[in-house]
């Protein structure tokens, strides 16, 4: 069993790479850590029109790209590997869920929303709210 990515997977975790080698340094992960928003709306803004990462694992048919989850995996890493400080796993991680379809074209849109789930309380509760905009505090 090959578990190596494909030729076309290593070229999008590459351009993902080189994205967030320019936009998530260390310093800038400690600037925005300090933020009210808590990311750059400008680059999630670019992370969307420029490289469509906000919508890899949607479906075409739903304006997305129509990744696997395998891609969707090796962007993950990066995101990891450049500390990227922008809520794109929680907004991935509901958006492509096909149990809430109606979440894909927030995804998608050139101004995306950002999903996050917070599961302080007894009952957890999902905040989607548009990019640029402050999230809730817990």
């Amino acid at each position: 069993m090959n578990f190596a990515f494909s030729e076309e997977q290593e070229e999008l975790r590459k351009v993902a790479a080189d994205f967030l080698t320019n936009k998530s340094s260390e310093a800038e992960v400690r600037r925005l850590m300090e933020t009210e928003d808590g990311y750059d709306p400008a680059v999630w803004s670019q992370m969307a029109e420029q490289l469509g990462l906000q919508g890899l694992a949607i479906p075409e048919e739903f304006g997305g790209s129509g990744y696997s989850y395998v891609a969707l995996c090796a962007i993950l890493e990066e995101m990891g590997r450049r500390l990227l400080f922008a809520p794109l796993f929680s907004t991935l991680a509901l958006a492509a869920n096909q149990q809430f379809p109606s979440d894909y074209t927030a995804a998608t849109t050139p101004n995306p929303t950002a999903a996050t789930w917070y599961m302080c309380s007894e009952t957890p509760t999902l905040s989607v709210h548009p990019a640029g905009t402050s999230r809730p505090r817990m």
